[in-house]
């Protein structure tokens, strides 16, 4: 009995362990500290800790604990949730496209490729084929995982709405960084930028767009 649970014991540390060393990778970002952490205090938003939503979240807000409707996604049915065929996609040369002209390109999921007023832009880009911190969960549909960014010219302005996996992708953000002039972000993901060696000496310059879009 003893040995049994010495055995356990050691498998537990081991497991530990291992989630520990894990958890050190990089693209699990860090925690904002020193000169990072006095700026975000700065924001009107950041109260008790943390940042504060100005509008309610309703699903947490309610009656249901996050535990409870993490249980419900977890254990929801999931029957038809992917396509029965590869999503259709056009093959593109990027660096072909005429700069001055204006579109809007769907890359899958919330990753888009813009052209507007004489700027590349680009918005929340995910190349990889899983947007989970492990590579056997979350797959993309099949289809959606054409471009890398080696198929893209020079990126004007990066936009990074938030840091959930499916939008923030830190194998895609660093493949990207040689291309990309600035960053547009929340300064909770500006942490992680900084972390994987983005810099944030330059300020974002005024810009309006002037013309309409072109949908692709």
């Amino acid at each position: 009995m003893k040995l049994a649970l010495l055995w356990l014991l050691g498998v537990v540390l081991v497991a530990s362990g291992s989630v520990w060393a894990y958890m050190q990778h990089p693209k699990f970002g860090d925690l904002p500290t020193g000169e990072h952490l006095s700026l975000l205090k700065t924001s009107p938003n950041y109260r008790d800790g943390q940042f504060q939503n100005l509008i309610d979240t309703p699903m947490f807000t309610q009656d249901q604990s996050f535990m409870s409707v993490l249980f419900e996604n977890l254990t929801a049915d999931s029957a038809q949730l992917r396509p029965e065929q590869a999503i259709p996609a056009q093959p593109l040369d990027f660096h072909a496209l005429d700069p001055d002209e204006d579109l809007v390109i769907w890359l899958g999921h919330s990753s888009f490729y813009l052209q507007l007023a004489g700027k590349r832009i680009l918005i929340d880009p995910v190349f990889s084929d899983y947007a989970a911190p492990v590579p056997f969960v979350v797959r993309a549909f099949d289809g959606t995982s054409r471009y890398t960014a080696t198929d893209l010219p020079a990126i004007d302005y990066l936009l990074i709405t938030h840091d959930h996996w499916d939008h923030l992708d830190y194998a895609s953000i660093q493949a990207l960084q040689p291309k990309v002039d600035q960053v547009i972000t929340s300064q909770g993901v500006g942490g992680y930028l900084r972390s994987w060696g983005y810099v944030s000496s330059r300020q974002p310059r005024s810009w309006v767009p002037k013309r309409s879009f072109r949908l692709m």
